[in-house]
């Protein structure tokens, strides 16, 4: 599929967990469910990298990929787990 068939496609919405923090001189940011990374100089920069990482993993998908993905994506859940360490 090339790119203006893909551009052409209706699209949906799909929302992805991401986690942001901070790092010397800017922010890091992940969408863990599909292990895509990026970073910024804001925490807006970022994600905006991040977003556009996104869109172009889904357009080097197949349709049964993106739909096993989007399936995988919405079935994901996190949680927060406490560690104890030394202190």
């Amino acid at each position: 599929m090339g790119l203006d068939e893909y551009m052409s496609q209706k699209k949906k919405v799909l929302g992805f967990q991401v986690i942001i923090f901070p790092e010397s001189g800017g922010y890091s940011v992940m969408a863990p469910g599909i292990g895509i990374a990026d970073q910024g100089n804001t925490e807006e920069e970022a994600l905006m990298h991040l977003k556009e990482g996104i869109e172009l993993y889904m357009e080097c998908l197949s349709p049964k990929e993106r739909k096993e993905l989007q399936k995988k994506v919405s079935e994901s859940t996190f949680t927060k787990l406490n560690v104890e360490i030394p202190a």
